[in-house]
C-alpha cells in the first residue's frame, strides 16, 4: 500500500517522485528537479507504482541549513512499510535514513553546480579533476566531429572523399543519392557510415541492405567489422537482390548495391525485385543506390537510376532530354564556375545575360539574373547572395550531379593507389601483361570466315537506314563469342537471327568451323600459363594469389577441373553464380596462408574485394572496357598495398591482322586500361567503343591502330571536364574543405594514450568500473565490468549502459583495424554516449570547495572561483537516460554549425577575471590530499562546511556564488570568440536553410512532407544557434592562504 512520503515511479518512465497527498482518485506527486526547483504533478492514484532506490543512487538530504549529497549503499524494510536506506556521505560517514527524508532527481534534470556550491552540497576537487579530464577529452572529440559521430566511432580510417560523401548526404533534407564512385573507392564504407549515423540518432531505425547474392556475406562482414552496426540492437538486414521482391513494407533506410541490375529490365529472375524496388523507392525516406561508374556509361540505365531517386527532375520517358543534359553538363559547369562574386563585374553581367537567354522559362533565373546584371554595375554592391542563389538553383535544376556523388581516384588526395602498371612519358609499358594464343589449328580458317562476314556486313551497313552502329555492335558481340570459346560461339550462332542479306550463309560457314572446335587445348594452355605465373610471383611473394576470370560458369568449371588435375598442386577455389556458399569461398581464398587461385565467372567481376591478390588470368578478353575495368577493379582497390597487377590473357589469334589483337592494343594503348583506371571516363566509353568497332568493321585492324591517338585525346579532354565538374561541386556546395574536418578529428585523437588515461580516471578510478584484459595476457583490447562497488545506480543507469564483459573495447584505432572483434571507444559508440549522458546528468564532481595552502603566499586570504562552461546549441534533452530521436537528431544537426566548446574562467570574489599568471598556476593545480612539490596537502571544504563558514558567511556565500555564475556567463556571452563563432554558425545555417527551402520548392515530389519536417527542424536549430546554451558544467571555490586553518580534520 502506498503511503505519503514514499517514492513512486513517474508514469512516463522519467524517474521517481514522492507521494505528497491523495484527494479522491487524484494524487499529488512532488518531483525534485533540483535544490531550488521542486514541482508538483497530479496523477491518477491508480497509475502509481511503488518506487525503490537502487544501490549507488545519488540522494539529497536537507537539514540544518544545508543540503548533503550521499549515495545508497543498503536498505531495510521498516515495520510501517517505509524503506530505511543506508546513506554514505563524502566524509565516509554512513547514516540510516527513512525514504521520507530523501530526495532524488528524475532523469532529465541535471543540477546547477552554482546552486550546489552555494548551499554547501559540494564535494572533493578530486572528483572534479577527473570528471573534467574525461569530459574535456570527449568534448574535444565531439566538437571535432561536428555532429558527425559515425565517422570517428567506426573502425575505419579517415578518407577525404568518403567523409565528404557522408557529410553531403547527411546534410541534405532529402537523403536520396546515387553513390557512384570509381571502382574500389569504398562505396560500402560511405553507405555504412550514413546508416551508422542514423542508428546513432535513432536506434529503432529500420535498415535494409540489398546486394547481389554473392556479395551478401562480404557486405554483412564489412558493416559489422568496419562500421560496427552490431552495436545497435536492431542493426540491419542484408539480403540478395531477388529477395527484395518479398519486402512488403518500406524501411527507413533502403540501400541497393549494384543497383543497375534492378533497373531497365522487363524479363528474367530479377524482374519481381525490380518492380518492387520501384514501389519501395517511392516510400523509403532514405534511399541510397550504389553503382560503380561503368554502369553510368549506359544512358538508359543511368536515367532509370536517377528516376528512382527523383522522378520529377528525371522522368523515365525523357531519354532524349536526359541526353541533352549529359551533353550540356560541361557548358553549364563552366557557366557556374564563372558566377563568382569576386570575379570581374563585366564577366558577371555577361553571365547574367547568358542565363536569361539559356533559361527563358525559368522563373528564378528570370528574377535574379536581371538583378545580378544591375547590381554588377556598381562596384560597391555585394554580389554574394545573388551569385549563391543562381548557382544553387541552376546546379540543382539542370545538372545531372544533383543527386549523384561520384569520387575519382585522382581526387583521393593523400590515398594514392599502387600503379596498375608503369607509364613512362605518357606511354604505357606492358611488361606486366603477357598474351597467350589459342593453339587451335583452325584459327586461320576462322579468321578467313570472319573476314568474309566483316566485308559483307560493312557493305550492307552503308545502305542500311539504321546506320553502321548496329552492325558494329553485332561485330563486337561475334568477336566476343569467339574470344570466349567454342561453346560460347556455338550458342551465339544458334541464337543469331540474320540482319542483312546473305548473312545466314556466312553464319552457317562460321558454325561449321565452330563445330570442329574444342576448348580443351585453350584451357590446357591457360593452366600451364597460370602455373608459370605462380612460379614467377613466388620470386616476390611467398604465397601468390591469382584470380582467374571467365565469362561463363561452364568455362570456369572446365578450367578449375583441368587445373586440379594438371596444375602444380596449388589450391584452387571455384566461385560461380550458382556456388552454394559464395562468402565462405571468398573468405577461404583470402585467408589461406598458402598459394591459391580463385576461378570465377562473370558474377565475380562485381563487388568482390580481392585487393590482396597478385595477378589476373583472363580466359577471354571482354569486348567492353567497362568489363575489363571491373575485373581489374577487384584487385586495384582502395587499401591495396601490393605491386603492379600482372595479367595473362588468352586471344583466339595473336596475328597482326587479328581483330582481337587490334582490340587488345586499343585497350592497352588507347584506353590504357592495364596501366590506369578508366572508371572516371565512363560517360564517354560507350560512345568511343561504338566508334572503335565501326572502324574495325569498316576498315580493319590497321585503321583501328591509327585511332589510338584520337582516343587518348578524347579521354584527356573528358578528364579535364571532370576536373571542372569536381571543382564545381565544391564551389556549388560551398562546403568546408573536408580535409580541415579530418585534421580536427586527427588532432583530437592524436594522443590516444592520453585520451584513455583521462577517461579511465573517471570511469575506472572514480566510478569504479573494473577494466580487464579481454583476452589474457594482452591488455588491449580490454573489457569493462560493473561490480557491487561501481558507483552508478544499478537501476536504471547500469542496465541502460549495457556494459557487457563479452564486448572487446579499445581506444586505439590501429587495434580495431587488426582485431575485428574490438569496438572503438569514441563519441557515437552507444556505450560511450550513454556514459557521457550519465556523467552530465550526475552531479558528482560538478561542485567543490578547496582550501589550498601556499607557503610563500604573502597576501591576505584570497577567495575565488573556477567556472567550467560549455557553449553549445540550445537544445535540452527531455530525458538523459533515453533521449528521444528528435532530441538526438537536433543535437547532432546543430553541432554541424556550432560545435560545442569548453571554456574555463577564473573569477575572484569581486567578480573580476583572474589575470595574474602565478595565481592562475596555483588554482589550476590538481587536487592532492598529500604534500606535492613543496606544497602542503589540499583540504576538502565540502566535508568541512564549518571551515568555510568561518571564512565567509554562508548566506553571503550563497549570493556570491550565484552572482559570480551570472556575471561570468554574461562575460563569456559577450566575448569576441563566442560572438564570432555564433555569427559564423548562423550564416552557415541560414545559407543552408535557404538552399534547402529552394530545393523542396523545386522538388515538389512525394518527399516534400518529410523534407518540410526537416526544414522546420532546421529553423529550430537556427534558433538554438542564435541563442546558444552557455551551460555551467562545473564550479568550484578556492581559498588560498599562507597557512592551514587551525583545526583541519583528515582529508
Amino acid at each position: 500500500m502506498l503511503s505519503l512520503g514514499m517514492f513512486v515511479a513517474l508514469p512516463d518512465g522519467k524517474g521517481l517522485g514522492k507521494l505528497e497527498a491523495v484527494s479522491g482518485l487524484i494524487s499529488t506527486i512532488k518531483v525534485f528537479r533540483s535544490i531550488r526547483n521542486v514541482e508538483t504533478r497530479e496523477i491518477e492514484f491508480s497509475q502509481l507504482k511503488r518506487g525503490y532506490l537502487s544501490p549507488h543512487t545519488r540522494v539529497y538530504v536537507q537539514g540544518h541549513g544545508r543540503t548533503r549529497v550521499g549515495r545508497v549503499i543498503g536498505f531495510s524494510q521498516a515495520a510501517n512499510g517505509y524503506i530505511d536506506y543506508e546513506i554514505q556521505f563524502p566524509n565516509g560517514k554512513a547514516e540510516d535514513l527513512s525514504e521520507r527524508a530523501l530526495q532524488v532527481r528524475p532523469w532529465n534534470a541535471p543540477e546547477d553546480p552554482a546552486e550546489m556550491l552555494a548551499i554547501g552540497a559540494s564535494e572533493t576537487q578530486f572528483l572534479h579533476d577527473r570528471r573534467q579530464d574525461a569530459m574535456g577529452a570527449l568534448l574535444k572529440l565531439r566538437s571535432a566531429s561536428q555532429g558527425l559521430t559515425s565517422v570517428p566511432s567506426a573502425s575505419v580510417d579517415y578518407v577525404a572523399h568518403q567523409v565528404a560523401a557522408v557529410k553531403r548526404v547527411l546534410s541534405d533534407p532529402i537523403q536520396r543519392y546515387l553513390l557512384a564512385d570509381e571502382v574500389g573507392l569504398g562505396k560500402t564504407i560511405e553507405a555504412g557510415l550514413i546508416i551508422r549515423q542514423h542508428l546513432i540518432d535513432n536506434p529503432e531505425t529500420r535498415v535494409l541492405v540489398c546486394v547481389p547474392d554473392h556479395l551478401v556475406g562480404q557486405w554483412h562482414r564489412e558493416l559489422v567489422e568496419k562500421i560496427r552496426l552490431d552495436q545497435f540492437a536492431k542493426g540491419f538486414e542484408c539480403f540478395g537482390h531477388a529477395d527484395l521482391a518479398q519486402v512488403s513494407q518500406a524501411p527507413d533506410i533502403l540501400v541497393i548495391d549494384e543497383a543497375h541490375h534492378l533497373v531497365g529490365i522487363d524479363a528474367g529472375q530479377l524482374l519481381p525485385a525490380a518492380n518492387q524496388l520501384r514501389i519501395l523507392s517511392r516510400e523509403a525516406p532514405v534511399l541510397l543506390l550504389l553503382s560503380a561508374t561503368p554502369a553510368l556509361g549506359e544512358e538508359a540505365k543511368f536515367l532509370a537510376l536517377l528516376n528512382l531517386l527523383d522522378p520529377i527532375n528525371h522522368p523515365i520517358e525523357d531519354i532524349s532530354g536526359f541526353k541533352v543534359k549529359l551533353e550540356q553538363r560541361r557548358e553549364i559547369g563552366r557557366l557556374l564556375l564563372s558566377l563568382s562574386p569576386d570575379g570581374p563585374r563585366i564577366v558577371l553581367r555577361q553571365r547574367g545575360a547568358e542565363l536569361i537567354r539559356l533559361f527563358p522559362s525559368d522563373k528564378i533565373v528570370q528574377e535574379f539574373a536581371p538583378q545580378l546584371i544591375e547590381a554588377a554595375k556598381d562596384p560597391s554592391n555585394d554580389l554574394t547572395h545573388l551569385c549563391s542563389v543562381l548557382k544553387d538553383h541552376i546546379a540543382n535544376s539542370y545538372r545531372i550531379h544533383q543527386r549523384l556523388i561520384r569520387s575519382r581516384r585522382v581526387d583521393a588526395a593523400g590515398w594514392e593507389f599502387v600503379p596498375r602498371g608503369p607509364i613512362t612519358d605518357g606511354e604505357p609499358l606492358l611488361s606486366h601483361v603477357k598474351i597467350e594464343e589459342d593453339p587451335a589449328d583452325i584459327a586461320s580458317a576462322l579468321l578467313t570466315a570472319l573476314e568474309d562476314w566483316r566485308f559483307s556486313a560493312a557493305e550492307s551497313s552503308i545502305s542500311d537506314g539504321g546506320g553502321t552502329a548496329r552492325f558494329a555492335l553485332r561485330y563486337r558481340d561475334l568477336l566476343g563469342a569467339v574470344s570466349e570459346g567454342a561453346d560460347a560461339l556455338r550458342e551465339w550462332l544458334r541464337n543469331a537471327e540474320p540482319i542483312f542479306d546473305g548473312e545466314d550463309e556466312l553464319l552457317a560457314a562460321l558454325g561449321a568451323i565452330a563445330e570442329k572446335q574444342d576448348d580443351r587445348a585453350r584451357i590446357e594452355t591457360m593452366v600451364e600459363s597460370t602455373t608459370r605465373l605462380i612460379k614467377a610471383i613466388k620470386l616476390d611473394a611467398q604465397f601468390p594469389k591469382v584470380v582467374v576470370f571467365a565469362s561463363s560458369a561452364q568455362v570456369a568449371r572446365h578450367f578449375h577441373d583441368v587445373f586440379q588435375t594438371d596444375g602444380d598442386g596449388t589450391t584452387a577455389y571455384l566461385l560461380t553464380s550458382d556456388s552454394a556458399d559464395i562468402d565462405k569461398i571468398a573468405l577461404d581464398f583470402s585467408g589461406r596462408s598458402t598459394s591459391s587461385i580463385l576461378v570465377t565467372d562473370r558474377s565475380g567481376e562485381e563487388g568482390l574485394n580481392l585487393s590482396f591478390a597478385d595477378a589476373i588470368v583472363h580466359l577471354d578478353l571482354p569486348m567492353a572496357v567497362a568489363r575489363i575495368e571491373q575485373r581489374i577493379g577487384r584487385l586495384d582497390r582502395f587499401g591495396r598495398r601490393k605491386n603492379s597487377i600482372r595479367h595473362r590473357l588468352l586471344l583466339p589469334s595473336e596475328e597482326d591482322v587479328s581483330p582481337w589483337t587490334a582490340w587488345f592494343e586499343m585497350v592497352a594503348d588507347g584506353f590504357m586500361a592495364f596501366n590506369r583506371s578508366t572508371s572516371d571516363v565512363q560517360f564517354l566509353l560507350e560512345r568511343l567503343e561504338v566508334r572503335v568497332f565501326e572502324t574495325l568493321l569498316q576498315h580493319g585492324p590497321d585503321a583501328l591502330r591509327a585511332m589510338t591517338g584520337d582516343i587518348r585525346s578524347q579521354i584527356a579532354d573528358e578528364r579535364r571536364s571532370q576536373d571542372e565538374q569536381y571543382a564545381l561541386d565544391r564551389i556549388t556546395l560551398a562546403e568546408e574543405r573536408v580535409e580541415t574536418f579530418i585534421e580536427a578529428l586527427e588532432d583530437a585523437e592524436e594522443d590516444e594514450e592520453a585520451l584513455e588515461r583521462a577517461v579511465d580516471g573517471w570511469l575506472v578510478e572514480t566510478l569504479q568500473i573494473r577494466k580487464q584484459p579481454f583476452k589474457w595476457p594482452e591488455e588491449d583490447p580490454f573489457k569493462l565490468v560493473t561490480t557491487g562497488h561501481t558507483l552508478i545506480p544499478r537501476v536504471p543507469w547500469q542496465s541502460e549502459l549495457h556494459i557487457d564483459h563479452s564486448t572487446a573495447l579499445t581506444w586505439r584505432r590501429r587495434v580495431v583495424t587488426n582485431r575485428h572483434e574490438a569496438n572503438l571507444l569514441r563519441p557515437g559508440m552507444p556505450l560511450l554516449d550513454s556514459l557521457e549522458r550519465f556523467t552530465q546528468w550526475d552531479d558528482r564532481g560538478t561542485a567543490f570547495a578547496t582550501y589550498r595552502v601556499v607557503p610563500d603566499w604573502n597576501d591576505e586570504i584570497w577567495i575565488g572561483f573556477k567556472l567550467c562552461f560549455v557553449v553549445e546549441p540550445q537544445i535540452e534533452f527531455t530525458d538523459f537516460l533515453a533521449p528521444s530521436r528528435s532530441d538526438l537528431a537536433l543535437w547532432r544537426h546543430a553541432q554541424r554549425y556550432l560545435a560545442p566548446t569548453a571554456h574555463t574562467m577564473y573569477i575572484d570574489l569581486n567578480g573580476d577575471a583572474v589575470t595574474n599568471p602565478e595565481l592562475i598556476a596555483i588554482i589550476s593545480r590538481r587536487y592532492s590530499d598529500r604534500p606535492v612539490d613543496g606544497f602542503p596537502r589540499d583540504i576538502n571544504l565540502g566535508s568541512r562546511p564549518q571551515l568555510l563558514a568561518d571564512i565567509i558567511d554562508p548566506s553571503a556565500f550563497q549570493t556570491i556564488c550565484l552572482s559570480i555564475r551570472d556575471a561570468a556567463r554574461e562575460q563569456l556571452a559577450s566575448a569576441d570568440e563566442i560572438a564570432s563563432a555564433v555569427a559564423r554558425a548562423v550564416t552557415m545555417a541560414e545559407t543552408e536553410l535557404g538552399r534547402h527551402e529552394r530545393r523542396i520548392t523545386r522538388e515538389s515530389s512525394r518527399d516534400w512532407a518529410s523534407a518540410k519536417t526537416d526544414i522546420d527542424a532546421m529553423k529550430s536549430i537556427l534558433q538554438s544557434i542564435r541563442q546558444p546554451s552557455i551551460r555551467l558544467d562545473a564550479m568550484g571555490c578556492f581559498i588560498v592562504a599562507q597557512h592551514a586553518p587551525k583545526s583541519p580534520a583528515n582529508g
